[in-house]
């Protein structure tokens, strides 16, 4: 998912609060940012993520062939041998690799939500309801609510058209959370 502009790796994972290792990429720029081996293309980062249905780690080799530049990967996987030889030069080991992808996306997408206040609701019932009364308040007051809901993903822009986009998810993943946020500011 690109948004955040081309970036030297280096670069993007300061930025991220992330260690840097020894990967030969560390100078090369970075074109995409991606969570999904099948979005890998030239000059991406790959993160792959522990999953319940499959692990990322077992797509490190098709998110290289399509172009990608490096991996990030838990290092245990590294530690434990679970990753291919030939592809431990292109790995940047991290001991958590779903919150290296939170911090990953917030500097890619130049940390959006650091400039926003948020509400949270929770519950079993009635939680879009809610969402809709809150964002109809502050926006009488003045404010530009954005809401990211099980239903959709709503704000104002900058020039105070209503932008509604469907949720594909109930939880959208880091990348998609971000390049929200980034919309949203």
């Amino acid at each position: 998912m690109s948004g955040g502009g081309r970036r030297q790796l280096r670069e993007l994972l300061a930025a991220a609060g992330l260690a840097v290792g020894e990967c030969p990429a560390l100078a090369e720029g970075i074109e995409a940012l991606v969570c999904d081996s099948r979005q890998a293309g030239p000059g991406s980062l790959f993160v792959a993520l522990p999953g319940s249905a499959t692990a990322g780690h077992l797509y490190i080799a098709d998110a290289l062939e399509r172009g990608c530049r490096a991996v990030v990967v838990a290092r245990g996987l590294v530690e434990g041998g679970q990753i291919a030889a030939e592809h431990l030069p292109h790995c940047i080991p991290v001991d958590d690799a779903h919150k290296a992808l939170h911090l990953l996306a917030g500097a890619w997408y130049g940390h959006p939500a650091e400039k926003m206040r948020f509400i949270g609701v929770t519950g079993t019932n009635g939680k879009t309801t809610t969402t809709w009364l809150i964002e109809g308040l502050l926006l009488h007051a003045g404010f530009r609510p954005g809401v990211i809901g099980t239903v959709n993903y709503r704000y104002h822009d900058a020039e105070g058209c209503h932008v509604l986009q469907n949720a594909p998810l109930t939880t959208p993943d880091a990348l998609t959370l971000h390049s929200l946020f980034r919309q949203m500011a």
